[in-house]
């Protein structure tokens, strides 16, 4: 599925309501699985949009050091995964002489553990995707070759260039100008970035490759979903239905675009480039059924960041794979029996 519907067209589907809910991968649809929505969000819940990632770079490093900056890259459709790599390459500086990669060095790329994850959505692999049957199960490609083949930059990326996965505040090291670019939602930015001194961009995660048709903006948790009980008699369940879709055609028109454009652009020198990034952004929002629900799958949609944190190499995450396909059944189940609290 691909993030460019917007969820004023996508809450009709609600009149078709199910007791499931349905996988999401388009910007605003639903959460859970079935042939119809039960839970929604997008712009009927504008708190949303502190969750949706981004990468920000500090502008001033990337022109001290004589670095294409990500715009360009973006703008020749060449922001991939390799190129963020490459941007990163030779950077890092072992600045207080511990001889440990930490916060006080100058760092290519920094991120909390689980804000990684967001580089690896952002290649095109969901946690959870429909099989032939039209079912939910753990994404094959999140642990085959795909899967593996990003983890492998990621994994060289962070041992051999220094790239930094952080267990509590990345942007702190960001804010202080030890960081070349950082991996965050945009709520760090709301908290940590209003009064920095540098000049600052932010763009989509990358792609996996330049064959990829589009970014991927992943959204996490926690995040507000809207839905209608079951229990709805069938003659209210037209009016609740347009409730919901006047909430968010206003969102659309009115609070998202705001919330963007003015709370979202701290600095008051944004560029005329930042707003466009902004609202590429906005149009690539992607919401993941494993992400939005990553508490009834034990904590392992964290595991890429994880994994990166702590050395370990992909190849061994097939079991937590099985294990994650076992809770989605048992989730699954809940829903489909009214027992899911």
């Amino acid at each position: 599925m691909k993030a460019t519907q917007r969820l004023s067209l996508l809450l009709s589907v609600l009149v078709l309501l199910s007791a499931l809910l349905l996988s999401c991968r388009e910007s605003g649809e639903g959460a859970g699985e079935g042939s119809a929505s039960s839970s929604v969000t997008g712009d009927v819940s504008p708190s949303f949009i502190q969750m949706v990632y981004c990468i920000y770079f500090n502008a001033d490093l990337f022109e001290d050091y004589g670095l294409e900056s990500p715009y360009s890259l973006v703008e020749a459709d060449e922001w991939t995964l390799e190129r963020m790599i490459a941007l990163g390459k030779g950077f890092y500086s072992d600045e207080n002489r511990n001889q440990v990669v930490d916060a006080g060095d100058l760092i290519p790329t920094v991120g909390a553990y689980w804000d990684w994850p967001a580089v690896f959505h952002g290649c095109d692999i969901p946690w959870v995707v429909r099989d032939e049957t039209g079912s939910l199960t753990v994404n094959p490609e999140s642990y085959g070759e795909k899967g593996l083949d990003v983890m492998d930059q990621l994994t060289d990326f962070v041992q051999v260039d220094h790239a930094l996965v952080e267990d509590s505040n990345p942007a702190g090291c960001f804010v202080s100008e030890q960081a070349l670019m950082l991996i965050a939602h945009h709520g760090i930015a709301t908290t940590h970035l209003r009064d920095v001194s540098f000049e600052y961009g932010c763009v989509p995660v990358p792609k996996y490759d330049s064959a990829q048709t589009q970014y991927y903006s992943t959204v996490r948790q926690p995040i507000s979903l809207f839905g209608i009980p079951a229990a709805v008699p069938a003659g209210r369940l037209e009016m609740n239905t347009a409730v919901l879709e006047a909430l968010a055609s206003a969102g659309y028109r009115v609070t998202t675009p705001v919330v963007f454009g003015r709370i979202m652009q701290y600095q008051t020198s944004a560029s005329p480039e930042m707003t466009e990034m902004l609202e590429l952004i906005r149009r690539t929002e992607a919401f993941d059924f494993g992400r939005i629900y990553t508490r009834e799958f034990g904590g392992y949609c964290d595991d890429t960041g994880a994994y990166l944190r702590d050395g370990k190499e992909w190849s061994q995450f097939g079991p937590s794979a099985d294990r994650m396909e076992t809770l989605l059944e048992e989730f699954i189940r809940k829903i489909q029996t009214g027992t899911y609290t």
